[in-house]
């Protein structure tokens, strides 16, 4: 297969405002790549040859089958890949590794004359003729424009592929507080310029066998590694906002760097205002959520968001609570920290401390909101839930509110228990060889119990919500590592401790059944002001450490202690 070059563009500068703007031009160009280098497997090339078999059966050889959009982008990169490797073997360790599926099972073709509906419609003609093909379903994914799906869409599932079959098109937004556009069928160039990226704009021509290049910059921006749009960028991010955050979320996949300019446009022209007019909520969470499924790019893509404003598109509101934007910016460098001890903190040691379960989206989101409820801007009354729904443009998980909550308790305990009792028995930092061989006998010591025991209670409900009681503490241990961070090594044996402690549901305060309950206290003192809930607390803890204890005892003990309640 050949590569062709058909569209090259150049940039005309305006010197007075420093701006640039792109102008297409027509251009070919003679360079070429053999085929057989693309890597396209054996399935890949029954596929396609399937479908050229469709045009011939239905003498419809007009037809122009192009592969779209990432199967181009990844089959070009996998190639590029294997090249450097065979070139540079000896900075293997040194290069970036990039991985990509051996098949991709999601492929698009676009048409040039004929609808996807009608396309498929040849296939189903086809198959009348070919007893050996295997049936297949079609369906047709309606126009929803809230989803990207600006136009009908035929798709099928064949030979173990998933194949969406679209017309050649291209797209005009009139409207400018709509991201929906007026859709005309088009051309190549057309097709490949209402694209978000040059990457994503490349044509692999099943008819040429060529790769086409119509924005001129696809094949150039993906050997150097460059994230760039096909037209002007200020233009591309007004007509859909969206393209900003896919921007970021490809920018991070591969380690490409973004172009200046649009890099720029995306931090000076874009505000939050503006894109709630024209994108949804669930479709910036879709975009956010994919920057944060590969755990290697989440640091670089938060610092994107930060950088350019765009996490306030996603945690929105924060500005109805902390009425300073420069203070709302400094918290979420906060948060970057947090994220950049739990990612790193693995990366940079050859024993991982922190468990494989907390490199997801909920734990992330407790590391970013974590330094806006350390700071008071936001509490755990009752309306904390109803605050984090308004804060998170779309609700991405309800339970963050309650792993902060228990989180500080471990703070106050671990704060309280260990670190001052170790600098109080004048231990150094390096001390990491705190061992809890027996519980009971640590709880018994210890002066205040009540910390230990609002913890197990809490856990109790947390852990009946099907939550992993690990979030709380792990969090708690990465705010202490960013406060402490000469403490490492004590604050990790702390965590092993306390994981021990907490894993073992035989050591919880939620075995302990009371003796004696509220109302009977009440009744015991009906003139009395009494501060129930801590009463209870306190009898639970009695009963904990000495299970003999029998109803008369724990009454006598009410009767002598009621005076500090």
């Amino acid at each position: 297969m050949k590569i062709l070059s058909s569209f090259q563009k150049t940039k005309i500068f305006n010197n007075k405002n420093n701006n640039c703007y792109y102008l297409n031009k027509l251009f070919y160009s003679n360079s070429l790549i053999q085929t057989k280098n693309l890597p396209i497997s054996p399935e890949e090339s029954k596929l396609f040859n399937f479908l050229k078999k469709i045009l011939n059966h239905n003498n419809r050889n007009d037809i122009e089958l192009r592969v779209a959009g990432g199967w181009v982008r990844d089959k070009l990169l996998e190639q590029q890949q294997q090249q450097q490797k065979q070139q540079q073997k000896q900075q293997q360790e040194q290069q970036k590794q990039l991985k990509f599926n051996k098949k991709n099972i999601d492929i698009d073709i676009a048409l040039n004359n004929i609808s996807g509906s009608k396309f498929v419609d040849l296939i189903e003609n086809y198959k009348i003729n070919d007893r050996s093909l295997k049936f297949f379903n079609k369906y047709i994914i309606k126009r929803n424009p809230e989803k990207s799906k600006h136009l009908e869409t035929a798709s099928i599932n064949i030979h173990g592929f998933q194949i969406d079959f679209n017309s050649l098109r291209s797209e005009e937004y009139s409207n400018p507080n709509s991201r929906i556009p007026e859709i005309e069928i088009g051309t190549p160039l057309s097709d490949s310029l209402r694209r978000d990226l040059t990457i994503n704009s490349l044509y692999y021509n099943l008819n040429t066998l060529l790769v086409e290049d119509h924005s001129g910059f696809g094949l150039n921006d993906l050997e150097n590694g460059i994230i760039r749009t096909p037209l002007e960028p200020l233009k591309t991010l007004l007509d859909d906002p969206l393209r900003a955050f896919r921007v970021i979320r490809f920018a991070t996949r591969f380690n490409f760097k973004i172009e200046p300019q649009l890099y720029n446009t995306i931090k000076f022209n874009l505000n939050k205002q503006l894109i709630s007019n024209k994108v949804s909520n669930e479709r910036i969470n879709s975009e956010f959520q994919l920057m944060m499924n590969k755990k290697n790019s989440v640091l670089q893509s938060i610092n994107y968001l930060i950088d350019t404003g765009l996490i306030n598109s996603i945690f929105i509101n924060f500005d109805k609570i902390i009425k300073s934007d420069q203070l709302i910016k400094q918290l979420f460098e906060k948060s970057f920290k947090y994220l950049s001890i739990l990612i790193n903190q693995n990366n940079n040691n050859n024993n991982q401390i922190f468990q494989d379960n907390l490199f997801n989206l909920e734990f992330y989101q407790c590391c970013i909101f974590l330094p806006f409820f350390i700071e008071g801007h936001l509490d755990f009354g009752a309306n904390t839930s109803k605050t984090l729904k308004k804060l998170n443009n779309y609700n991405l998980f309800g339970n963050t509110s309650a792993t902060l909550k228990i989180s500080l308790l471990f703070n106050e305990l671990i704060s309280t228990t260990f670190l001052n009792n170790n600098n109080n028995n004048n231990n150094n930092n390096n001390n990491n060889n705190i061992q809890i061989k027996d519980f009971k006998l640590f709880l018994n010591n210890l002066k205040d119990k009540s910390i230990f025991y609002s913890i197990f209670q809490e856990l109790k409900n947390y852990k009946a919500s099907g939550l992993s009681w690990s979030y709380p503490l792990n969090i708690s241990i990465i705010y202490l590592l960013e406060k402490y961070p000469n403490k490492e090594n004590q604050l990790v044996g702390i965590l092993n401790e306390l994981t021990k402690i907490f894993s073992d549901d035989n050591l919880t305060f939620s075995n302990v059944s009371l003796l004696v309950d509220g109302n009977r206290i009440k009744g015991m003192f009906p003139n009395q002001s009494i501060n129930i809930k801590n009463l209870m607390k306190s009898i639970t803890i009695l009963q904990y450490e000495n299970p003999h204890l029998q109803e008369d005892d724990i009454v006598k003990w009410v009767k002598e202690n009621i005076k500090d309640y």
